[in-house]
């Protein structure tokens, strides 16, 4: 890493955009991934995020300024890291380049001015900062990147977003062709209407007759009625349509959630995939309001043009000329209005994040006396999402729509003009030109919708990358073909981990061997990898490198589901379920309400449960609120002993519970039989392990009994005596 700029740096390359896209993180680790994204594809070279993480994967810590300086180089950028010492020497650079802020993140740097900085944030989007700010921010690291000789440039296919989304299914097809099919016996109805008008005004100007108005006004009475009714029909179909969508959408979409690694939730908040999946309802919405709708409407759009071209080519033209105005506003504000987006959605996501995270930490913020602060935070990411929202609606509601309301309103009274001056050239008829202003009008009305449709579809699109990440995420392995566990011991062989392939290891080559129906404690420092090792043991967890063997066989032979039945897993943070009390205990396990109730009861540590009103068809408030503590670890003791488990893994999970109910746990624990594997840091609760091994960095570096390890000074000893006094 250069210290100062020493140089100049290079000249300027020729871009291919004006200024740096805005591309928006979708992980909380992710802005660097996102910055190296911006800056590629202002030089030229679109890449998908989903794509790119595969390579360079953020993890739980994000990407370093030297990872993010060998990305660029893998798309031969020509890279400098640069130690710039304060930001007002930010302003000799000639390119845009990534910088380190507020000592967390990193933004793209698009220009310096003389008093604002233009930064484009994949966490918040483009925005101006002043140069105070700018000093105040910038964390002294600037990445230069620029094409190489060998770069090249690529662009991502139209509608990329839209991949790979679980959206039709055969029956939602089905009914949107029969709403097809019923839109062009619609469209006829749309051509009827010039040619009666124009043969009406014809006749009647060259001969007037009223036996011929009873019959026109018949004629054009049936065919409304035939057309009402043909758009209830339509309506009804593509309701239908639309809701086979959504269900299969949201199903889909689900599901895969359901069905990504662990992993992948360490490294998102729940606010924000709770957001991605309310996405899920929002795209349905705007499929069943107006974009379907304009989808149709751009048929009778065409139909009208048509039918215009067929009377005169001119007149054609004119038409389609000042239709055209529409389409050029709409391409050249593209890019603007999907910057305001997705910075809107983003803060949208950020500020729904917080509001779930006070709910969940709400008796902390009390207690802590910081509810002010908490709401200033969501306030500040709140404005920010309106700022978004409103330079959203200067755009769309301001230019292109003041232009289309101002088309639909002219523009008939222009056709008719024109209309009647090639009335008086002899060129069309009087019946024509009055027909080309009664369809103009149709013409630049459905302009309206077309143009809200368009809207819907840039929004929808923007959703649909956020859903993206869901659906473009590998889900876990579905492991192999045994379903039966021959034993349950557990040898762990040189296991090495780590979040990501750049980041050290978690856990250091850690070796166990664990007979079947053994007891076995895990301690060590908070860090050592405990925790870890009891999630790999789990499978929540693939090791990156190592086995595991449960009985004579590798972990990955087994199926994942038929594993998991056999291993019980008891957290140190308890979740429950918004559910009754039974329907908690029963989570997994094919016993029904009277068996799963007489079980709880003769394990003696739910009590408490027979002395609340409702007993056990008591509802679990969300998060478990209702309950303390202890007893929220003792129903999920509770729930996992149900499913009889071969193998106990416990992590902390008698941390909450007092004295008299750890003895009575550790009594159960002794006469059911199964393999136990406890992670503690109250080392009392370990001293009657067969075996304990204790972790330090990631290591195993002893292991024993209670005494032994005692007797041998290490740091097992150090640890008893550091902590013990402690707990007692």
């Amino acid at each position: 890493m250069n210290i100062g700029i020493t140089r100049r740096p290079r000249a300027q390359h020729e871009p291919a955009l004006r200024r740096v896209p805005t591309v928006m993180q979708l992980s909380q680790t992710e802005c660097g991934l996102a910055s190296s994204i911006a800056l590629l594809s202002y030089y030229g070279r679109d890449e998908e995020l989903a794509e790119l993480r595969k390579e360079f994967e953020a993890g739980r810590d994000g990407l370093s300024a030297k990872r993010i300086g060998d990305l660029l180089r893998s798309r031969n950028m020509d890279v400098a890291i640069y130690r710039v010492r304060a930001a007002r020497g930010l302003k000799a650079f000639l390119n845009p380049v990534i910088l380190y802020w507020e000592n967390y993140h990193f933004v793209v740097l698009e220009s310096v001015g003389k008093r604002h900085a233009v930064i484009v944030d994949p966490a918040a989007g483009r925005r101006k900062v002043t140069l105070d700010e700018l000093e105040k921010s910038f964390s002294g690291v600037a990445i230069d990147a620029t094409p190489g000789a060998d770069f090249e440039r690529k662009r991502m296919p139209v509608l990329h977003e839209w991949r790979n989304i679980p959206l039709l299914t055969r029956a939602a097809a089905r009914q949107l062709g029969v709403t097809a099919i019923l839109a062009i016996c619609g469209y006829a109805a749309t051509l009827g209407l010039p040619f009666i008008t124009q043969w009406a005004v014809n006749s009647f100007t060259s001969s007037p007759d009223s036996s011929r108005l009873s019959t026109l006004l018949a004629l054009v009475a049936a065919a409304a009625v035939g057309f009402y009714a043909l758009q209830v029909i339509r309506t009804h179909v593509l309701a239908h349509a639309v809701t086979l969508i959504g269900s299969h959408l949201m199903f889909g979409t689900f599901s895969r959630l359901l069905s990504l690694p662990y992993k992948y939730f360490s490294t998102r908040s729940p606010g924000e995939l709770l957001f991605r999946l309310n996405s899920v309802n929002s795209i349905r919405d705007l499929l069943s309001a107006r974009f379907v709708q304009g989808a149709l409407d751009i048929g009778t759009a065409l139909c009208v043009l048509g039918y215009m071209f067929w009377v005169s080519w001119e007149i054609g033209l004119v038409a389609l000329g000042i239709y055209s105005l529409t389409i050029v506003v709409l391409v050249t504000t593209r890019r603007q209005v999907n910057e305001a987006l997705d910075s809107e959605i983003s803060q949208m996501s950020k500020s729904q994040a917080i509001q779930l995270d006070a709910t969940v930490t709400i008796e902390t913020i009390k207690m802590g006396g910081y509810s002010a602060q908490f709401l200033n935070r969501w306030n500040d990411e709140y404005a920010r999402s309106l700022t978004a929202m409103k330079r959203r609606m200067r755009l769309q509601q301001g230019w292109i729509s003041g232009l289309v309301s101002t088309i639909q309103l002219a523009g008939p009274l222009a056709m008719l003009l024109i209309g009647l001056h090639m009335v008086s050239t002899g060129t069309i008829s009087l019946g024509a030109a009055v027909a080309i202003q009664a369809v103009s009008g149709m013409l630049f009305a459905v302009a309206s919708s077309i143009f809200a449709a368009y809207n819907e579809f840039v929004e929808a699109s923007r959703y649909m990358s956020r859903i993206h990440d869901i659906t473009s995420a590998e889900p876990e392995s579905a492991g192999g073909d045994l379903d039966t566990l021959d034993a349950a011991s557990v040898h762990v062989d040189s296991v090495r981990f780590r979040f990501d392939k750049h980041s050290a290891n978690v856990l250091d080559g850690v070796d166990l061997d664990i007979p079947a129906g053994a007891k076995v404690s895990l301690v060590g420092a908070s860090g050592s990898g405990k925790s870890t090792l009891g999630r790999i043991i789990c499978g929540l967890y693939q090791p990156t490198s190592g086995t595991i063997r449960f009985g004579g066989h590798d972990s990955r032979d087994y199926s994942t589901d038929a594993l998991r039945s056999e291993i019980g897993y008891v957290s140190q943070e308890v979740h429950l379920h918004n559910r009754t009390v039974v329907d908690n205990l029963k989570a997994g396990a094919t016993m029904d309400d009277d068996e799963v109730i007489a079980f709880a009861r003769s394990l003696g540590i739910i009590d408490f449960v027979d002395a609340l009103p409702m007993g056990y068809n008591t509802v679990i408030s969300e998060m478990g609120a209702n309950f303390s503590g202890g007893q929220r670890q003792r129903l999920a003791l509770a729930r996992t002993l149900l499913k009889r488990p071969a193998i106990l893994v416990l992590d902390e999970a008698t941390a909450a519970l007092d004295s008299l109910n750890e003895r009575r746990v550790t009594e159960i624990l002794e006469n059911l039989g199964c393999t136990q594997i406890i992670i503690a840091h109250r080392l009392s609760t370990v001293r009657g392990s067969d075996v304990i091994y204790v972790l330090d960095g990631g290591r195993v570096v002893e292991c024993g009994d209670h005494d032994e390890l005692i007797g041998s000074g290490g740091h097992y000893s150090e640890l008893y005596g550091r902590l013990e006094p402690v707990t007692a």
